[in-house]
């Protein structure tokens, strides 16, 4: 099935139409060199522009490199057949060029016409469509999470084994988290759903966030009207848009990392628009929905599994073994480690309180500020990100922040394995 990414046309195709318009008149035209060249130019321009326009405008899907490697198979095995006979032989960069030619041809026939059969069709036909075949990503938000029927059993059951305070602290642990979930759609996603990449919708007093004149990254936007209560104090409605120094990715340990992530509030989606990045193709990248579930999982902090491990190792053999095999399959039974809002993060290294502590002292809050997860963002490769090798990125806001609908002093903190 057919799977539909709203893109136009990228440098790819224009360099194929520059590269077969040259090719074509190195193959087969008697001109001085400084004339092709100039008509190559113009031509290539003239194609690709043209191509890029039109593709942009009709939101068509770009061929993927396969396509590619194909077709210059294709022509390396006519060159073959053709190169015995003198009178059909012609050079090897005119077998490149017209097929590069060909492509831009057959990009702009193909996107134009058959793309929005093929997008047509599927909305029309999502159902029967789906089961042609298997598909590496969901298409559609994930359905509610199954119950875990032996989770209620397990947590009864380590508490049990343990003594107080461990008992009380340790209850503490179990907690729910809400997960923010990529998902593929067949429909038109509105604007304003929380998404990963595409193009912010922003308020109209809101320009481009740019750091020492370069423009930040746009990563996110969430819609608080479609995150499920999670018992934080914070506006009911409004877009949070989130943009960040991918360059120069945060870490979070130090002073120089202050304006490397702005988050843009829009109270009012209704008066919003979108913005795209500066310098970029007049066509939004691609964007991918969220849909958000909430589910039960066990969020040991650095501390408590401390403390766990020492009970553990103290114990008598028999509790030892029921609260190490009760730790462990609670531990398996958590959800994925991947995007998360308004909850308690899946850390990859140790707690962040050391982190948190200096961001305070950086923006000029109270040392004891107390600090909320407003987004936990896995890296993601088919948008291109790896936050240090493959790890998170992790927007924390004041608490207070949060409740008054603040939202210019969030502090990101790196981790990766």
């Amino acid at each position: 099935m057919a799977e539909i990414h709203y893109e136009g046309l990228d440098g790819w195709w224009k360099s194929a139409a520059l590269w077969g318009a040259l090719g074509v008149i190195i193959a087969f035209a008697n001109l001085p060199p400084w004339l092709w060249m100039v008509i190559a130019i113009v031509a290539g321009a003239a194609t690709g522009g043209a191509s890029a326009f039109w593709l942009s405008k009709m939101k068509t899907k770009a061929m993927s490199i396969t396509g590619w490697i194909g077709l210059l198979v294709f022509a390396g095995l006519i060159y073959l057949l053709t190169i015995s006979n003198p009178a059909t032989r012609v050079p090897t960069m005119g077998f490149f060029a017209l097929g590069c030619l060909f492509q831009s041809a057959n990009m702009l026939v193909f996107g134009i016409a058959g793309t929005r059969a093929i997008k047509v069709l599927n909305e029309k036909n999502a159902g029967w469509l789906s089961k042609l075949g298997a598909s590496s990503k969901r298409v559609g938000p994930p359905p509610p999470a199954p119950p875990a029927a032996d989770y209620d059993a397990c947590r009864t059951k380590l508490l049990a084994a343990l003594p107080e305070p461990l008992r009380s602290d340790i209850a503490n642990a179990f907690q729910t988290v809400t997960l923010a979930t990529p998902f593929r759609s067949l429909q038109s996603i509105s604007p304003a759903a929380s998404s990963l990449s595409g193009a912010p919708l922003l308020d109209p007093a809101f320009a481009w966030p740019h750091l020492h004149g370069q423009p930040l990254e746009f990563l996110a936007q969430l819609n608080l009207g479609e995150i499920p209560d999670t018992g934080h104090a914070r506006p009911a409605a409004g877009l949070i848009s989130f943009f960040c120094d991918v360059a120069n990715q945060p870490w979070g340990h130090d002073a120089d990392d202050v304006g490397k992530t702005v988050v843009l509030f829009t109270p009012d989606p209704s008066n919003a628009h979108p913005l795209l990045k500066p310098g970029t193709p007049p066509h939004a990248p691609p964007r991918k929905p969220l849909a958000f579930t909430r589910t039960p999982a066990f969020c040991l902090t650095e501390d408590q599994t401390d403390r766990l491990d020492d009970f553990i190792q103290e114990t008598d053999e028999a509790t030892a073994y029921t609260a190490s095999d009760m730790q462990m399959t609670l531990g398996e039974a958590n959800p994925p480690e991947s995007n998360r809002v308004l909850c308690a993060p899946s850390r990859v290294q140790g707690d962040m309180d050391d982190d948190l502590a200096k961001a305070a002292r950086f923006l000029g809050l109270p040392l004891d500020t107390g600090w909320t997860l407003l987004l936990q963002l896995d890296s993601d490769r088919d948008l291109g990100w790896c936050w240090g090798d493959n790890g998170f990125l992790y927007f924390w806001i004041p608490t207070a922040d949060l409740a008054e609908g603040r939202f210019n002093r969030v502090w990101t903190i790196l981790q990766c394995c």
